[in-house]
């Protein structure tokens, strides 16, 4: 059963990527809202799906597209903007999928050799055994993803927004936290969580989980949140990390815009502290050189080659032993965390080039367990001209004491 509804221009812009990439067919495969890029591309927002479900998108011009699902969750796939055929069983299911294989062809899916990329790799080994049986080529859709976050300009304008709103709100938290501090009153990371949460709200942006807050010890943490609590109090002559990110609420498919932001609570950082503040700038703005470079001379740069170009500027300062994750990450939609290229050659080395369009932060970090963390992140598009930053970029560690 299904009914026969004319391809949406969403799905017929894949279609034609698909082409367009060498790839016969790329088959979108979900169990339970497991790969997001199901309901994404079929704009799905809510419903059940508590069974396997697929979305096949031909190329341009071989097939007309389908999604194939349960007989129990048809009612979520109901109204799609393309043939639905509907399944009661295992056997059922995989005919229907044999039916629609381009035997000896290119079939794209979430899928990486040796899981170099989870950000990709969505779909398990035997759903990968199952679809190879059919005689077709499995590869990876990892360059048809990176499209995905590519921006129109009402996204660019989305973003812009949301980084406008992250800078205004970490300004707010160090205006309160020098005040705080001037006037003798407890303080807490909480205190300054709270400050930014109720200028995201007042300012129509989401913020997920965040922001975060590390003061001392807790900014060697990259990923350390006080949570709903207060936290460890800041003190004086201390280091203050604050990393914060959110997207324009209730604008559909609105990017997140993220920042981190260094500052201490004294009047004369000590010179590791110094010296990791200047490692990490040098190290942030050698990747966006690098993204520049190749830009203006016209060669595709991968995430890799991006994560190189600070890793080795950080590394000639001998600080490199203290960088303990990538250089940035895509800045996504669904999450801060994009689905397109990251940059990074040590955790999960991303060979696809940045796309002009798509958006991304740098972010490189030093971090000495027990003592103290430094990165700075500041959040950027790639134009046909090259990087454009779109968060303030921080130039000299801020002294809070200065202003007090």
């Amino acid at each position: 059963m299904g009914n026969a509804s004319t391809p949406g221009s969403g799905l017929e812009r894949w279609m034609q990527m698909v082409g367009e990439a060498g790839l016969d067919g790329w088959l979108v495969a979900d169990f339970r809202w497991n790969n997001p890029l199901f309901s994404r591309l079929l704009g799905l927002g809510s419903g059940i799906l508590t069974r396997r479900c697929f979305l096949w998108l031909p190329a341009a011009g071989q097939g007309e597209p389908c999604v194939i699902a349960s007989q129990v969750d048809g009612h979520t796939v109901a109204g799609v903007a393309c043939k639905v055929s509907l399944y009661s069983g295992y056997e059922e299911m995989a005919a229907l999928l044999s039916a629609i294989m381009p035997r000896g062809r290119r079939v794209a899916m979430e899928y990486v050799e040796r899981g170099l990329l989870p950000t990709v790799s969505r779909v398990d080994a035997g759903l990968i055994e199952m679809v190879r049986e059919q005689g077709v080529q499995v590869v990876s859709s990892g360059t048809l993803i990176a499209g995905l976050e590519v921006w129109s300009a009402r996204q660019r304008d989305l973003h812009e927004r949301a980084a406008e709103v992250v800078d205004e709100a970490r300004r707010l938290a160090l205006r309160h936290c020098s005040e705080a501090l001037a006037g003798g009153d407890t303080l807490t990371e909480g205190d300054l969580v709270r400050v930014m949460r109720s200028y995201f709200e007042a300012a129509g942006c989401d913020y997920g989980d965040g922001p975060d807050v590390g003061v001392g010890a807790h900014a060697a943490d990259p990923h350390y949140s006080s949570g709903d609590g207060d936290g460890a109090p800041i003190t004086r002559d201390a280091v203050l990390l604050i990393d914060l990110w959110c997207r324009v609420h209730d604008a559909a498919d609105a990017p997140y815009a993220d920042s981190t932001w260094m500052a201490y609570t004294g009047h004369t950082p000590p010179a590791p502290v110094a010296q990791a503040f200047e490692a990490v700038r040098a190290g942030r703005d050698a990747a966006l050189a690098a993204v520049a470079a190749a830009t203006q001379s016209g060669t595709p740069i991968s995430g890799r080659q991006v994560d190189r170009a600070a890793r080795a500027t950080i590394e000639a300062s001998g600080l490199g032993a203290a960088m303990r994750h990538r250089t940035g990450h895509s800045l996504g939609v669904d999450h801060v965390h994009g689905m397109g290229t990251n940059l990074d050659d040590v955790e999960f080395p991303d060979d696809r080039p940045l796309l002009v369009g798509s958006g991304f932060t740098v972010e490189p970090g030093l971090y000495y367990p027990g003592q103290f963390g430094m990165r700075l992140e500041v959040s950027a598009i790639l134009l046909p001209d090259g990087p454009h930053v779109t968060t303030e970029r921080q130039e000299t560690l801020t002294l809070i004491a200065a202003s007090s």
